[in-house]
């Protein structure tokens, strides 16, 4: 081979270099020739995370042949279309935004099984409560002149009846609770002289005179065993698992009890005294505005406060300016995980963040809202109409939020989660069959 060939060979490798060097950092880099300008652009990431996993990802309408979990590189800047499915589930889909040299992460996403419910039991129910695990119910039904009191076990499908007795008082003037923690329910039917405590189980336990013989029963906000007993103007807890008995209070009956303290409600004329009661010690905690107030809603050292017109105040007692939020609500539910309030007053989804005091709108629409459940995890809220039942992500994924229906043409009467969000419970009508349905979520 000549001299000039060998310089010419060399001088065209040397070329070729010098062009292909820079092209290949930049590749590296994670620049890719956008094709529809022709211009050399830096690509962004995804990252996708689903629960369940091994969802399908379709990006643009392509199926890409991965499942989540899954990262993908070098993704041209701009809109996406992004769709995520798996069989026996509700499709996600969303526009999402994939910026220059930076990472768009989907994580939080939570996909719905697809089902219809599943008729449990089929009887005309009066009243009914949800045991805190939600998989546990009592509920009474009522004939001409009988009203039974049942309890039902989802996990295994047994009813238990637990009393059958004359009907002497509307059914919206009975008690059905549980107390904190669901190891007592209280059936209290003053009129008709019932009062009523059973196990879990549907043992009954005996009652001692006092509380016999009380005006009204309720249960200590967190302590399972302790039963709160009004009569006249003394307020007394007896502890169940041992009968012993404490006088809380001989003044005023219509104080509010919390786990080591007592809230009281004072109209000075100008104001509403919220005042704490610890041991002999009395503390002002806060002035209101004047109305009549409802604990609707209290974890620890957050609480919240209704009146009758529709408003409520969200309040933390052990800070020096206690009053973090106030608004129009009616519905309630409290994240305990994160210490995040969910409020609607019926059309309007909110939730706030006391830690960071951060108001964040969900969304609204013309058809009233009758329930809202934030799920266990935190990751979607589910809420209900007269009619159905959809859930919606709680972060702001893609372009807006997704929402999900998951049940439809059904009359929704009552409505409750089991407390791992596996289940969706409602007590109602759907396709001509009135009772208790069960919805599987996950």
């Amino acid at each position: 081979m000549s001299i000039g060939i060998r310089r010419l060979i060399f001088a065209f490798f040397l070329v070729f270099f010098a062009i292909m060097a820079p092209i290949l950092v930049l590749y590296t880099a994670g620049y890719r020739l956008n094709i529809s300008d022709g211009i050399l652009t830096r690509t962004g990431v995804l990252s996708v995370e689903t629960t369940p996993k091994g969802a399908a990802i379709f990006l643009d309408g392509e199926d890409t042949g991965e499942i989540s979990t899954i990262i993908f590189k070098h993704l041209l800047p701009g809109e996406h279309l992004l769709t995520i499915s798996k069989e026996g589930y509700h499709a996600w889909e969303d526009t999402i935004e994939i910026s220059e040299g930076l990472t768009t992460t989907i994580n939080h996403l939570l996909l719905f099984l697809e089902n219809d419910p599943t008729l449990t039991f089929k009887k005309q129910i009066s009243a009914i409560a949800p045991h805190p695990s939600g998989s546990l119910v009592a509920y009474t039904v009522d004939s001409i002149d009988l009203r039974e009191l049942w309890l039902y076990d989802s996990s295994n499908q047994i009813q238990t009846q637990l009393l059958q007795t004359p009907i002497a008082t509307a059914v919206d003037e009975i008690t059905i609770d549980w107390s904190s923690e669901g190891t007592y329910l209280l059936f209290s039917d003053a009129k008709g002289g019932i009062k009523k405590i059973y196990q879990s189980t549907g043992e009954e336990i005996s009652l001692p005179t006092i509380a016999q013989e009380a005006d009204f029963l309720s249960w200590h906000p967190s302590d399972d065993r302790i039963l709160t007993v009004v009569h006249g103007e003394a307020v007394t807890q007896i502890d169940l698992t041992n009968g012993r008995e404490a006088l809380v209070s001989e003044a005023d009956s219509s104080l509010t009890l919390l786990d080591a303290s007592i809230l009281s409600f004072v109209d000075n004329g100008t104001y509403v005294e919220l005042r704490q009661l610890i041991g002999a010690q009395q503390n002002l905690i806060a002035l209101l505005p004047r109305s009549a107030y409802d604990v609707a809603l209290r974890d620890g050292q957050y609480l919240v406060l209704t009146n009758a017109s529709h408003g409520f105040l969200l309040l933390d007692l052990t800070a020096d300016q206690p009053i973090l939020l106030e608004s129009r609500g009616t519905l309630f539910d409290w994240l305990d995980s994160e210490s995040a309030l969910l409020w609607s007053d019926g059309y309007e989804i909110n939730l706030y963040t006391p830690t960071s005091h951060e108001t964040t709108f969900i969304l609204r629409q013309s058809e009233t809202i009758t329930n809202i459940v934030w799920h266990p995890s935190g990751d979607a809220i589910l809420f209900s109409t007269a009619h159905a039942l959809r859930a919606i992500d709680r972060y702001l994924l893609g372009t807006e939020r997704q929402m999900t229906t998951l049940l439809e043409g059904a009359n929704l009467e009552r409505v409750w989660m089991e407390k791992h969000g596996k289940y969706f419970y409602f007590l109602g009508t759907n396709q001509d069959e009135t009772g208790l349905f069960e919805l599987p979520l996950r």
